[in-house]
């Protein structure tokens, strides 16, 4: 009788690189974000100043609101202020359904 081999151990999967973080295009006009939240910040703050929103919404109604930093929905606030980060997130989007 011949003697059975053991079968031959699976593959290892190549180790993963790292990549860039990619924007997966979706059906319709809003895009699907693959990254993360400091980058999706970024987007935001990017598109956002092309919108002028810091002269129409940053500088709308006193008190006046300082323009958004690039991390500023990404990361809590040092002063653990959640509130705050609240407001000024429904302020901008009432101040994005009213455009």
């Amino acid at each position: 009788m011949a003697e059975e081999q053991p079968a031959p151990p699976p593959a290892e999967a190549p180790p993963a690189e790292e990549a860039a973080p990619r924007v997966k295009a979706s059906a319709g006009r809003s895009l699907e974000i693959a990254t993360s939240p400091e980058i999706a910040m970024e987007l935001m703050v990017d598109k956002l100043k092309v919108m002028n929103y810091e002269r129409d919404w940053c500088q709308r109604k006193k008190p006046y609101k300082k323009p958004l930093t690039r991390q500023y929905f990404a990361v809590p606030l040092p002063s653990g202020n959640q509130a705050e980060q609240f407001f000024h997130f429904t302020s901008l989007a009432a101040w994005l359904l009213s455009l």
